[in-house]
């Protein structure tokens, strides 16, 4: 009798913890020494084993552990103390030769996708009623700051409606890419409720004809960032009733596209849309501290992604291509400046749970940390917080920045306040630190032009932190650097550290599929205007005009370096590094002329595709240390 006693009460203590932690416990027949080994029990108060570097997932589900550590300590990024006092990344490395060096050593695997990046309202020029036209004409916000720095507007942007097949598509040919992600512009597609343009979607598809045709899968996201007028006008996303909206367009292009395109972007930085529109009201609408309808507007749209997710999932795939549905998530990492600082830890450990794992946990597992989806729960929503559950394939990973919180223990409440004539960039490190004390730069850190620290160990991070919670395909959808020197010493640097990475993690064991750079043009940055310019061309946008820079020159050194390596066809005639024949702005193979704007070469251009301060050539020598 005791032992049937025994038996039940440990089945039953296994049961609740299954159901309350999420693991898998192991079963025992007594209550004996075995207890003490519960795989769910280590899993959730232990330590997580290794997979290399990538912590092993302790269970299916959200569980005690994970929620323990958004309240407890995480490790800091590395950092390397330079002579000088000031500090960097160590994938940063300091010497231009050096950088260049590395990357070309890089190896990744024989499938691997090199791509880049765009968005419509960005590049295309001409769209006009959207939320961002409407909030570009507002010119100033509830705060009294101006809505676009220096009042612009996104207009004509880069022409890239009208030029992408003459001079565009050429350009990314050459570079070699493997994919180009770009975005449906919702209002030209459905200019008023109902009313489809055939016109413009037909223009898109060939777009993604094209591509293929070329070689390059196209990458489409179907809602980045900007809404139609008359979506607006009916309450946006703040209202449930809106997002059969959506679906309905979500449905309509993916009926045209799924055919030619595999790859596919639902919601493009939920999370970030939300807070910045809602909270911190530096986007449209412009609202400011409205906590609950960010929450609201942030599930709707999630509501959204998840009917389009199935619309794909039914849609007629490209032909042998399986169909990859997917968020492009805005990983940014925050960490305590004074790791003894426990209410800073838990305020970073918090934000990083908000920021970074929210729409994942839905989307994958349909639940929050067990005590944030209890009390989301209560509010009624629980069968749609579940049925999230297994709307995406891949992880699409933004990542460009990492905020450090120097909060006081009695100034968690007191923003701080830039000093006399200092300009406050509205970027999205200074906006997540909005409530907190502190300088969210770290003045010893090197940044961009944006005002973001250059730390590309975060990209590996995240990349790290994402495969060992949900074990899903990740492939980078956005990373990049605003570098407003044509010679691109920066960018070159950055986009070395990011690749060696990427190269890194999935030596770890991480699965990436691929790296996408952010982005092929410079474009109308948002609330920061045209000054930010994150292009591997250069834009001259009083003629419109490509101009190559450093960057670009090692990613195709580095692309096609891979596909040689691998057996695979260049894109192009043209050796990495080398001058490109160019006519009337654009090269094709046979040295034809092409019709549009200039895309000319920067002078001098190196066999390593990088140049010198002083413009001499920089040879491919041995690694350079640090």
């Amino acid at each position: 009798m005791d032992k049937q006693r025994t038996t039940l009460c440990t089945r039953t203590t296994t049961h609740v913890l299954n159901r309350v932690v999420g693991t898998t416990c192991q079963k025992s027949a007594t209550l004996n020494a075995d207890v003490l080994h519960w795989h769910g029990f280590w899993a959730t108060f232990g330590r997580p084993r290794l997979v290399g570097a990538c912590a092993q997932p302790a269970s299916r589900n959200p569980d005690l552990w994970s929620a323990f550590m958004v309240f407890g300590p995480s490790p800091l990024l590395p950092v390397v103390n330079d002579p000088d006092g000031k500090q960097h990344d160590p994938l940063l490395t300091p010497r231009v030769e050096s950088a260049v060096a590395k990357a070309q050593e890089l190896n990744f695997p024989p499938d691997f996708i090199f791509g880049s990046a765009t968005s419509a309202y960005q590049v295309e020029g001409g769209i006009v009623d959207t939320n961002w036209n409407r909030w570009e004409n507002r010119k100033t916000r509830k705060d009294g700051g101006e809505t676009i720095k220096n009042g612009e507007s996104a207009g004509a942007a880069c022409d890239m409606w009208n030029l992408f097949e003459t001079v565009d598509l050429p350009l990314i040919i050459q570079l070699g890419l493997g994919s180009f992600r770009f975005s449906i512009e919702w209002s030209r597609v459905e200019p008023t409720e109902g009313n489809f343009d055939e016109a413009a979607l037909s223009r898109y598809v060939s777009w993604c004809r094209k591509l293929r045709e070329a070689g390059v899968e196209p990458c489409v996201t179907l809602l980045h960032f900007t809404e139609p007028g008359w979506f607006i006008d009916k309450g946006g996303w703040e209202k449930r009733a809106n997002v059969p909206c959506f679906v309905k367009f979500s449905k309509h292009v993916i009926e045209r596209l799924a055919p030619h395109c595999s790859q596919w972007c639902t919601l493009n930085e939920p999370v970030g849309c939300s807070v910045n529109g809602w909270l911190a009201g530096i986007h449209p609408p412009g609202r400011q501290g409205a906590l609950v309808t960010t929450c609201c507007v942030l599930f709707h749209m999630l509501l959204g992604h998840r009917d389009a997710s199935k619309e794909i999932s039914a849609a007629t795939p490209a032909v042998g291509k399986p169909m990859w549905i997917m968020i492009a998530n805005n990983i940014v990492w925050f960490e305590a400046t004074w790791r003894w600082n426990i209410l800073t830890r838990a305020l970073a450990a918090f934000l990083n749970m908000f920021f970074n794992f929210c729409c994942m946990d839905l989307c994958v597992h349909g639940r929050l940390v067990c005590f944030f989806d209890l009390f989301f729960c209560l509010f009624g929503i629980r069968k749609d917080m579940r049925s999230l559950k297994g709307t995406i394939n891949t992880i699409g990973v933004n990542n460009y920045a990492r905020v450090q919180l120097a909060m006081g223990l009695f100034t968690c409440c007191c923003p701080s306040k830039p000093a006399a004539g200092q300009e406050v960039s509205s970027g999205e490190q200074n906006i997540a630190a909005g409530c907190i004390s502190g300088d969210p730069h770290n003045p010893r850190f090197e940044m961009s032009d944006m005002e973001w620290d250059l730390v590309p160990s975060s990209l590996g991070k995240a990349l790290r932190t994402f495969w060992g919670r949900y074990r899903l395909p990740l492939l980078v959808t956005e990373s990049g650097i605003a570098d407003d020197n044509i010679n691109d010493e920066r960018r070159v640097r950055y986009l070395s550290g990011c690749l060696r990475a990427v190269a890194a993690a999935i030596d770890d064991g991480v699965d990436v599929r691929g790296y996408t750079y952010w982005s092929l043009l410079d474009n109308f940055e948002w609330a920061e205007g045209f000054r930010p310019r994150f292009g591997l061309y250069r834009i001259d946008y009083t003629d419109m005009s490509r101009q190559e820079t450093g960057g670009l020159r090692l990613y195709r050194d580095v692309i096609h370096k891979h596909r040689s390596k691998h057996g695979k066809s260049t894109a192009s005639t043209t050796s990495p590094g080398s001058v490109a024949i160019q006519i009337d702005g654009v090269t094709s193979d046979d040295g034809t002329k092409q019709g549009g704007p200039t895309a000319s070469t920067s002078d001098p251009v190196l066999a390593n595709g990088v140049t010198s301060d002083d413009g001499t050539a920089v040879t491919n020598t041995a690694s350079v240390d640090c």
